[in-house]
């Protein structure tokens, strides 16, 4: 059986890592059991400079967080972005949905609002970490 393949914003990404048993921490666990997660380049730039920032220091040893990137990567499919997506109001977040629809995800997880405003994108969920949770 296939597993369905999942995007997950570095929003809930980090939530996830400093609260393992919050909403954004049970979607993330929920996504590694079931799910095949994939990411792009970017997504994997963002998620590292994000997780090392010194204010992360006071939550969390770097030695944690550098474990957790490695799970994360190891769980993971690093897809390609061969077509580029410019849609939505926040440039910033557009490499979100280039790596759901060049890694043919079915499922995007996110807290951004300006994903979640984009539900469905070209037949793709972009799903709250709770609304994930419940499908």
């Amino acid at each position: 059986m296939t597993r369905a393949r999942v995007v997950i914003d570095t929003n809930v990404l980090v939530s996830a890592v400093l609260t393992p048993g919050s909403v954004p921490g049970l979607a993330y666990s929920k996504a590694l059991d079931s799910a095949e997660l994939v990411f792009n380049r970017d997504m994997l730039l963002e998620l590292t400079q994000v997780l090392y920032r010194p204010k992360f220091d006071r939550y969390l040893q770097r030695r944690t967080r550098e474990l957790y990137l490695k799970q994360f990567v190891e769980a993971g499919t690093v897809v390609v972005t061969r077509i580029p997506v410019v849609a939505c109001r926040d440039a910033r977040d557009n490499h979100i949905l280039e790596a759901a629809v060049n890694g043919s995800a079915e499922t995007i997880i996110t807290g951004d609002m300006d994903l979640l405003d984009l539900h469905p994108f070209h037949g793709i969920k972009i799903l709250a970490p709770v609304d994930y949770l419940q499908k």
